[in-house]
């Protein structure tokens, strides 16, 4: 990688620094979800990336079972603890919000109060993956 010009060449702190502020803000490639539990993609792809320790989701799904896993997320794209999201789901359960869990444990992304016959959207899922 190329120094700015206001760093010394061959300053190796600087260039080590340098180095690890781009790793951090340099986000990953877009990776496609693979499903679990009858979910598929609606329109275009299910997503997910990280961008230094946050997570971001995209995409708009369908099919599956409220309640069901949809996806995994990786190791290394993992929340510590488990987490709740507010989505979009057409003809929701009447039962309450359509909503996104992730585990901390083992990462599996289960959808509720969805429908199997309408679409869910999961974009603007977001999260750290160290707290």
């Amino acid at each position: 990688m190329a120094l700015p010009a206001n760093l010394a060449n061959g300053d190796l702190i600087n260039e080590t620094w340098v180095d690890a502020v781009v790793d951090t803000i340099t986000p990953t490639a877009w990776t496609a979800v693979t499903f679990q539990n009858g979910w598929s993609n609606l329109v275009g792809l299910c997503q997910y990336r990280k961008v230094g320790d946050m997570v971001q989701v995209r995409g708009i799904i369908k099919g599956g079972t409220s309640g069901s896993v949809a996806f995994t997320m990786p190791v290394g794209f993992r929340p510590p603890q488990t987490v709740r999201f507010p989505i979009s789901s057409a003809l929701g359960d009447a039962s309450g919000l359509p909503s996104a869990t992730v585990s901390g444990i083992d990462g599996t992304v289960t959808l509720s109060n969805t429908s199997n016959t309408g679409n869910t959207a999961v974009d603007g899922v977001q999260f750290s993956t160290v707290a």
